[in-house]
């Protein structure tokens, strides 16, 4: 069985409340831009989990969709609340 087969998604508590403050179409787009260097560009991030850094930066890790390498995003607070006005 391959690292990816044994991956759980798992955010922390506070990583789902800030996850879940985002529009679907916001955590769709963020979720779909990510950069993976084995592949060299930009891809789709599956089975992520979520934390938030002492900066109050809400980290996600996950794996490329395309060759199942590690990939990362950070989306500062400020990202969060920039469809609420």
């Amino acid at each position: 069985m391959s690292n990816k087969d044994n991956h759980i998604p798992r955010f922390t508590d506070e990583a789902t409340y800030l996850w879940g403050m985002m529009a679907d179409e916001r955590r769709k787009l963020l979720l779909a831009n990510v950069f993976c260097a084995k592949c060299g560009g930009v891809t789709t991030m599956v089975e992520f989990s979520g934390e938030v850094h002492s900066s109050g930066a809400l980290a996600l890790q996950g794996l490329c969709c395309q060759c199942g390498d590690p990939v990362a995003r950070v989306i500062e607070t400020g990202e969060l609340f920039r469809d609420r006005n």
